[in-house]
C-alpha cells in the first residue's frame, strides 16, 4: 500500500496493475473540535470505511488535510485528491501577495503533504472564473499555473499534479500537469460522452479525469439520481476516461460560512443513510472497466518486421501479454536480415510468417491473409503496446459501429533526449480528425480493420514498400463510404529515431511515399504536392508545427457555459517558410540579383524567415526542463532539415515516376478464396474487366473498384457516387468512365 501511482499512457498505474479513479468528493464539513473541515474522527473513519465498502479508491478534499487523515485513508485502501484553495475569484494579477499567498500555499501543501503515499494527486486551482481567465488572457492565466505546478513539483516531485478545469475555461490548457482534470456536469449520456470525445483531444496523451461529476436528488429524485449516475460511470469509463470524482460521499457540505440545504448531489443523507444511488455507485463500480460484449470478437494483431530486431523483442512481449481474452499474434518478417528469426522463435505463441523481401503493403496483406480473426489490428515492430490496448481499440470500434480505427502513439518517456528531439519534430505519424469521433487518416502503426472491410478493398497496395500504405488505405475507406473511427485510450508507446541519419533516411521513405500516393489520390495534394486535409492533424506531428491561435466560442458576451476550442489548421504561414519550394525560390531570386544587386536583399530576408521559423518551432518544442541544453538546437535544425529531406525526395520521386502508373492495388487478397466467398459471380466479374482493361481501382482516387465490390453501403448511395463519377470525366480516365457506364447499365 505504500507504492505511489503513476501514470501509465493514457490511464494510471499501481504497481503492475491498472488503477481506476473510482472517487467520492468528501466534504467540505463545518469545522470539527480541531478546527479543521472535517467530521470528528469517529465519525471520519466510518465514513472511510463505508467509501471502500461502496467500491470507492479514492476520495477529493477541497483543503488541505493533517497528515493523520492520510494514514486513515491508506489503511483503509484508499487515495486521496487534495485542492489547494487561494483566492482565485478575484484579479489576483493586480495584488502581488495574492499571487505569492498561492504559491506559498502550494508549496506548503506540496512539502508538507506530497511524499505521503497516500496522496494521489494535488491539484494547485480550482475552477478559476472564466471571466477573469478572458480578462487577462488564457496564456498568462496558464503561465501562472504552470508557476504553481513548478512551485509543487520543487517539494514534491513524486506526486502527481493537475489544475481541475470546467468547461466554461475549457480553452484553458497548462502545459506542466500530469493528468487532464475537468468538472463536468452533463446528465445525458450521449451529452456527456460527446463532451468526453472532445475532451479527450484536449488533453492529448494526458490521462482524462473527471474531477467532480453528479445528480440533485433534490430536483431530479432519488430514483432518477441513481439512474442517471450509474450510466455516468459507464460512459466515463467506455471513452476512455481513467476515472471520476463523484459528488459527493454525502448531504453534509459547509461553504460559504453556512450549512448548504438546498442542494443533495451526494449518494447518502447528512446523517450517512444511504441513497439508492449509493447502490447504483457500488454496482456501477464493480463491473468497470469492463468494457467488451461476451463472447468478445477473436482479433488478429499483425506485425510486419524488416531488420527490427532492436526493439522485436520488447514489441512480442507487450503483445503476448494483452489484457485481451482473444486474440493471436502474426509476425510477418519481410525478409530480414538480422536477428529477427531467433527473437521469433523465443515467443512460440506467435504465427511467424517469413518472407522475402516485398516491402510493407505486401507483408500487410500476408498476415491478413493469415488472420483468423474478425478484427484485424497492425503495429510495428518497433512499438509496444499499452495492456488495454485492443480492448479500447475493439470496444470503440463497436460502439462507433466502425469499419477501420486507431489510436494514439505517443514516445515512451524512457526514450533517449534525441529521440524525444525527434518526436517533437516534423513528420511523425500522427492522426487526422474530422469531428471528435470520427478520423480521415489513423496511422500505421496504430490501426485495426474490420477483416471482412479489408478483404473488399483488396488490402493493402503493393506498391508501398515503406510508408504512404495506412494514409491510401484510410482514403480508399473513405471514399467507399465507410467509417474510420478513433479511440483516444487505446494507446500504443512509439519508439522514434534515435539518429539524425536515421531520422533523415525515414524522411526520405515519407517523401517518395507522398509523391506515389499523389498520383493515386491527386485531389487530396495541393499545388505544392502537400496533403490537403479535410480534417485537423493531432499528435507530435501536429505539435511541432503548430504557430496559429485557436479559435474559441466564448458564447453572447463571453458567458456561454460550455467555451468551445475549435483547433484550426496546424499549418501555419511559418510553416511555408521551412519547405524546399520556399529555399528553391530563395536561390532563384538570389541568382538574379547577379542583373539586379537589390534582390539579394529580399533572397536574404526570405532565408532569414525560414531561420525564424525553425527558431519558433524550437522555441515552442514541449520538453521538461531536465533536457540538455543541446535538444532545441537540435530540434531547430531538424525543423530546417526535414522539410528539404522529405520535399526533395518527394519531388524527385514525382519527375523520375510521372510516366508509370500508380493505382494498382496489392494483389494478394484480390482472388483470395474468403474474399471470393462474400462477393456475388456478377461482382467479381465487374471487378475482372475494370482489371483487364488496366484500371485495377477504377478512378484516379481508387474508389471506382472499391464501390463495384461494395455491396453494403447501400444501392442508393452506390449508385449516386458513380453518378458524381460520370459527371465530372476530368477525375477518371477513359477507361475509367466505360466502367463507370458499365456499372451504371447494370
Amino acid at each position: 500500500m505504500n507504492q505511489r501511482i503513476s501514470i501509465s499512457g493514457k490511464l494510471f498505474s499501481l504497481g503492475a496493475s491498472k488503477w481506476y479513479v473510482k472517487g467520492l468528493i468528501y466534504g467540505p464539513f463545518a469545522p470539527n473540535s480541531d478546527g479543521l473541515a472535517l467530521p470528528e474522527r469517529p465519525r471520519l473513519l466510518k465514513d472511510l470505511a463505508h467509501i471502500r465498502d461502496l467500491g470507492g479508491n479514492c476520495i477529493r478534499l477541497y483543503t488541505p488535510p493533517p497528515l493523520s487523515l492520510l494514514d486513515d485513508a491508506l489503511e483503509h485502501g484508499l487515495r486521496v485528491m487534495i485542492d489547494v484553495p487561494w483566492e482565485k475569484h478575484r484579479c489576483f494579477f493586480e495584488d502581488w501577495s495574492s499571487q505569492q499567498d498561492a504559491s506559498e500555499r502550494v508549496r506548503k501543501t506540496a512539502r508538507e503533504l506530497g511524499s505521503h503515499a497516500a496522496v494521489f494527486s494535488i491539484s494547485v486551482g480550482n475552477e478559476i472564473p472564466h471571466d477573469i481567465v478572458r480578462f487577462y488572457g488564457a496564456r498568462r492565466v496558464e503561465a501562472f499555473i504552470d508557476q504553481l505546478l513548478d512551485c509543487a513539483k520543487q517539494e514534491a516531485p513524486e506526486c502527481l499534479m493537475t489544475y481541475s478545469n470546467y468547461p466554461s475555461t475549457e480553452f484553458l490548457n497548462p502545459s506542466h500537469i500530469d493528468f487532464y482534470c475537468a468538472n463536468i456536469y452533463l446528465h445525458d449520456p450521449l451529452a456527456l460522452g460527446g463532451y468526453l470525445d472532445r475532451l479527450q483531444h484536449v488533453a492529448e496523451e494526458k490521462p482524462l479525469v473527471v474531477g467532480e461529476h453528479g445528480v440533485d436528488s433534490i430536483r431530479h429524485g432519488t430514483g432518477a439520481q441513481s439512474q442517471m449516475l450509474s450510466e455516468q460511470i459507464s460512459c466515463l469509463f467506455a471513452k476512455g476516461a481513467a476515472g471520476s470524482f463523484v459528488f459527493s460521499y454525502t448531504d453534509d457540505w459547509f461553504t460559504g460560512g453556512q450549512q448548504i440545504r438546498d442542494w443533495a448531489f451526494a449518494v447518502t443523507t447528512v446523517d450517512r443513510a444511504q441513497k439508492p444511488a449509493a447502490d447504483a455507485l457500488r454496482e456501477a463500480w464493480s463491473t468497470v472497466p469492463s468494457l467488451l460484449p461476451d463472447p468478445a470478437p477473436r482479433v488478429s494483431v499483425v506485425v510486419c518486421a524488416y531488420n527490427g530486431a532492436a526493439t522485436l523483442e520488447e514489441c512480442l512481449r507487450s503483445l503476448t501479454a494483452l489484457d485481451y481474452p482473444d486474440f493471436e499474434v502474426i509476425l510477418v518478417d519481410d525478409g530480414s536480415t538480422d536477428h529477427t528469426p531467433q527473437i521469433a522463435a523465443a515467443f512460440p505463441k506467435v504465427k511467424y510468417i517469413r518472407q522475402e523481401n516485398r516491402g510493407l503493403g505486401v507483408a500487410r496483406n500476408v498476415g491478413a491473409s493469415a488472420a483468423t480473426g474478425q478484427i484485424i489490428a497492425y503495429t510495428d515492430s518497433d512499438c509496444v503496446a499499452d495492456s488495454t490496448w485492443l480492448t479500447y481499440l475493439v470496444r470503440a470500434m463497436i460502439e462507433q459501429n466502425a469499419d477501420a480505427i486507431g489510436g494514439p502513439n505517443i514516445t515512451p518517456a524512457s526514450d533517449h533526449w534525441l529521440a524525444r528531439c525527434v518526436s517533437v519534430s516534423p513528420g511523425n505519424p500522427c492522426h487526422v480528425m474530422i469531428n471528435d469521433r470520427d478520423a480521415e487518416h489513423v496511422p500505421g502503426c496504430n490501426m485495426a480493420f474490420q477483416r471482412d472491410s479489408l478483404l473488399r478493398l483488396g488490402g493493402f497496395d503493393s506498391q508501398f514498400r515503406q510508408a504512404g500504405d495506412d494514409v491510401d488505405i484510410c482514403w480508399r475507406f473513405l471514399d467507399a463510404g465507410m467509417k474510420i473511427a478513433y479511440a483516444p485510450a487505446a494507446l500504443i508507446w512509439h519508439h522514434r529515431r534515435s539518429t539524425v541519419g536515421a531520422y533523415l533516411r525515414q524522411q526520405k521513405g515519407y517523401g517518395r511515399s507522398e509523391a506515389m500516393v499523389q498520383f493515386k489520390h491527386p485531389h487530396r495534394f495541393n499545388a505544392l504536392g502537400c496533403f490537403r486535409w479535410d480534417g485537423i492533424i493531432y499528435g507530435d506531428g501536429a505539435l511541432a508545427r503548430r504557430h496559429r491561435t485557436d479559435r474559441v466560442f466564448h458564447g453572447r458576451f463571453g458567458f456561454a457555459p460550455f467555451q468551445m476550442i475549435y483547433r484550426q489548421s496546424n499549418l501555419s504561414i511559418w510553416s511555408y517558410f521551412t519547405l524546399l519550394e520556399w529555399h528553391l525560390l530563395a536561390a532563384f531570386i538570389a541568382s538574379l540579383s547577379i542583373a539586379f544587386r537589390p534582390l539579394i536583399a529580399i533572397s536574404a530576408a526570405m532565408w532569414c524567415a525560414s531561420l525564424a521559423s525553425a527558431v519558433r518551432s524550437a522555441a515552442a518544442a514541449r520538453l521538461g526542463k531536465e533536457a540538455p541544453l543541446w535538444c532545441r538546437p537540435l530540434i531547430f535544425l531538424l525543423h530546417l532539415l526535414q522539410p528539404i529531406v522529405r520535399g526533395g525526395h518527394r519531388q524527385l520521386h514525382r519527375l523520375v515516376c510521372s510516366g508509370k502508373r500508380h493505382d494498382r492495388v496489392a494483389e494478394p487478397l484480390v482472388g483470395h478464396p474468403r474474399c471470393d466467398e462474400r462477393f456475388p459471380v456478377a461482382d467479381r466479374e465487374v471487378y475482372r474487366r475494370q482489371s483487364a482493361r488496366g484500371c485495377h481501382r477504377a478512378c484516379d482516387d481508387g474508389s471506382g473498384g472499391e464501390f463495384a465490390l461494395d455491396r453494403e453501403i447501400g444501392t442508393e448511395t452506390k449508385h449516386r457516387r458513380l453518378q458524381q463519377h460520370a459527371q465530372h470525366p476530368g477525375h477518371c480516365s477513359e477507361s475509367t468512365r466505360d466502367v463507370v457506364r458499365f456499372r451504371l447499365e447494370l
